[in-house]
């Protein structure tokens, strides 16, 4: 069973590397570095960062397309256990924390999972239609990516299931995506000086690898807003709040009062 999770992961990155190899990485002249093809595959338009205007960021939510799909599946990962057909078995465990803190570990390691695939899936069809070079700080900024993006669907992912055993499924996932578009939309504020600074509390900000502070020299023309350890660092926090309040949720609820017959 788990084999079989493991495996529909990793299609769902395969698939989101094919979207991103045939919609977003078209190189001028075929040849790109690895380090550009990686800032592509997050909202970079050849090697312009999405700026605060409203075309760039309906393109940074489109190129988060992928990852909101598989924050369905990965939405149902805990609440599926709260369903009518697991309850019987669930409510008689006793030690639910022994048992919730290995399926969140779970969560982040599909999540990581996915962006993996994702990157290599794009990475390796980019190789057969075009010429890919490695080049100066490609490995780093891929580790970021894959770090920071990964985090950013294990939260979203924890967000639909507990919000999913609190209020049903029906309007949890939508409710949460909706707040993702809203801070997409809330970006827009930023073009003000004044409110540059704040930026980086905006977690749709984060997900931008050119926004971010690095000596490498695809960077050159980013933004130079955030540090990439802000950005670990804040998501990181933010992962661990939502595991403890989960924590809480998991202890007092025997079984979905809502929608209870859905999934």
């Amino acid at each position: 069973m788990e084999g079989k999770r493991i495996g529909k992961y990793a299609l769902l990155g395969g698939c989101a590397g094919i979207y991103y190899a045939f919609l977003y990485i078209n190189p001028y002249g075929g040849k790109i570095g690895l380090s550009e093809l990686i800032l592509q595959l997050s909202g970079n338009r050849a090697d312009f960062p999405p700026g605060f205007y409203a075309g760039g960021l309906l393109n940074l939510m489109m190129v988060l397309l992928p990852v909101y799909v598989c924050s369905a599946y990965a939405g149902v990962e805990l609440y599926r256990h709260y369903c009518t057909a697991s309850v019987f078995i669930f409510s008689r465990i006793e030690k639910r924390l022994s048992w919730y803190i290995p399926c969140v570990l779970k969560i982040l390691c599909y999540a990581i999972l996915f962006e993996v695939t994702a990157v290599i899936t794009a990475a390796g069809i980019s190789l057969i239609r075009h010429t890919v070079t490695m080049d100066s700080g490609s490995l780093y900024l891929c580790l970021m990516h894959i770090l920071i993006h990964g985090l950013y669907l294990f939260i979203l992912a924890m967000l639909v299931n507990f919000a999913a055993i609190r209020f049903g499924s029906s309007r949890s996932y939508i409710a949460v995506i909706s707040v993702q578009m809203a801070f997409t939309t809330l970006l827009l504020i930023h073009k003000d000086d004044h409110l540059l600074d704040l930026v980086k509390y905006n977690p749709m900000a984060n997900l931008i690898i050119s926004w971010h502070i690095a000596d490498i020299q695809v960077m050159q023309n980013g933004m130079d807003l955030i540090p990439f350890a802000f950005s670990i660092l804040y998501f990181t926090a933010i992962a661990l709040l939502i595991s403890v309040i989960g924590a809480v949720i998991v202890r007092k609820h025997d079984l979905i009062v809502n929608d209870m017959e859905e999934l």
